[in-house]
Order: structure tokens, then sequence, then C-alpha cells
């Protein structure tokens, strides 16, 4: 912002300089010029997108819903939620997700797999899905509502946790030879 502005008051000062130096020739030729009046140019400043001196909480920030609302492309976008959420701050419930999509010519457990293979696993509990509206023959735009899984929402990170309490991480060998 600070360079904008120093940059906006150098344009100005040469369009100052300009006209004078044209007032000047003007003067010499014996002709008089009148004055333009001077355009101002409009600065806008953009706040930041932090304030300043904003910092966020030990463990993140903790939000009950995320919204998803671009149904082309929201269900990509739900590989942010894996390994996302630190588990010595989400104790108790994860939040909410609705993602909107569309469904064309598939079946609502499609969508579900759609969104479960983003995700990066399994939900907990079957989704609530609902219409929103009928966007062209056989496409519909629906949204899928539900909680984070906690296996996708620590993953990475219960691994660690166990390690620490002295259990093998998930997926490690010796969780392998523990299970036959």
């Amino acid at each position: 912002p600070q360079q904008q502005q120093q940059q906006a008051s150098g344009a100005q000062q040469q369009q100052v300089d300009q006209q004078q130096g044209q007032q000047q020739a003007a003067a010499s030729n014996g002709q008089q010029q009148q004055p333009r009046p001077q355009k101002h140019k409009l600065v806008a400043s953009v706040p930041p997108a932090v304030p300043p001196g904003f910092r966020p909480p030990a463990g993140g920030l903790v939000f009950q819903h995320a919204v998803m609302n671009l149904p082309a492309s929201a269900v990509e976008f739900l590989d942010a939620f894996h390994g996302a959420f630190d588990p010595d701050t989400w104790r108790g419930r994860l939040p909410l997700v609705h993602v909107y999509t569309f469904m064309k010519n598939e079946r609502e457990q499609e969508v579900i797999a759609r969104a479960e293979a983003a995700l990066g696993g399994k939900l907990d509990e079957p989704p609530q899905i609902h219409t929103v509206r009928d966007v062209a023959p056989g496409k519909l735009m629906l949204c899928v509502t539900f909680t984070v899984p906690e296996a996708v929402a620590f993953a990475g990170r219960q691994g660690q946790q166990h390690q620490q309490q002295g259990g093998a991480a998930e997926g490690s060998p010796a969780a392998k030879k523990a299970r036959t």
C-alpha cells in the first residue's frame, strides 16, 4: 500500500512538472495557455487480509461448519481436511462440512464415493444429502453434509500420539504385525 501511494504521488508530480513545462514553453512562444484543471487520481487502500497484531490461538482456530459452495470443483478440495486438525485442540465434535456438487447420471452412492475418495477416508456415518436444484436434464445440484471423520481429521497425527505413548503407529510394520 505504501508503494502504491508513493507511485501515485510520483505520477501526480510528473503531471505537474509536464504542465509547468508546457506553460513555460507557451510563455516563451508568446502564447498564453489557460491552466488546465488537475485530474485527481483515486487511490484505494485495501485493508490487509489479516488485521495487524492478530495471532491465532495456540492449536489454530476452532469452527463448527465449513461451506464449500462451488459445485463444479468443491469435492476436489476435500483433501484439505486430511490431517488438518490438532487432536489436543479438537476434543469433542469435529466440524460439519457442507459440500455442494453436481450429480449427473449417477447414484447418490457414487457421489458419496467421490467425496470419500477426495477426503482420503470413509465417512463415519452416512451423510445427509439434499437436492438444491435441478440445473439441467439429468443434472442435479446437491449439498452433501457430513462430520469430518476422526480418521481423516487426525491422519498422521494419531500415529505420533501412539508412538509417544509406546504404541505402534497405524499403518506401520509393527502395527501390521500386531494385527496378524
